[in-house]
């Protein structure tokens, strides 16, 4: 889904991964460590992949975002830096909340920011796979449409300082 946020009269949105350019503003809040991970019965029907390859023996669960439904990439960390790949899946989600539901479910391996699944992780009911493939960070970043509309924004953690004391 496509958001304008000036006619939508939202402040701003909270978006993850590498920015398209455009005119909005953005502010990197924090890097997010992604992981691959999958249910424990997932894993037992098709084997738990060992290396880089074997990720295309498997369904992958995928995030997606716009209008066009194309399937984000998953960023991959490994001694030759990070890079780009791309993995089949019938499986398309655009909400993280349910990424993590799909895997728990047993529908696939899944990317996602670890701090969203360590609690199913340390309880065992997702493992990561390929833990040293998965390290790669992503950035957390505040977006908002201009400067201009600060003044005018209801969040008062995103209004600009009055100079004040508190």
């Amino acid at each position: 889904m496509t958001i304008d946020l000036v006619a939508d009269a939202l402040d701003c949105v909270l978006r993850i991964g590498k920015l398209a350019e455009n005119s909005m503003i953005a502010r990197t809040l924090v890097r997010l460590t992604m992981v691959i991970c999958a249910s424990p019965g997932y894993l037992a029907a098709g084997g738990t992949p060992t290396s880089l390859a074997d990720l295309a023996d498997h369904e992958a669960i995928n995030y997606f975002f716009g209008r066009g439904h194309r399937p984000m990439d998953w960023s991959i960390a490994d001694d030759d830096g990070d890079r780009a790949v791309r993995l089949a899946g019938a499986i398309r989600v655009n909400d993280a909340g349910t990424l993590v539901d799909c895997a728990l479910a047993g529908m696939g391996l899944a990317q996602v920011p670890g701090i969203l699944v360590e609690e199913h992780l340390a309880e065992g009911r997702l493992v990561q796979v390929l833990p040293g493939l998965s390290g790669t960070s992503l950035p957390a970043s505040i977006m908002y449409p201009s400067r201009r509309f600060l003044a005018e924004m209801r969040s008062p953690w995103l209004q600009p300082p009055s100079g004040g004391a508190d």
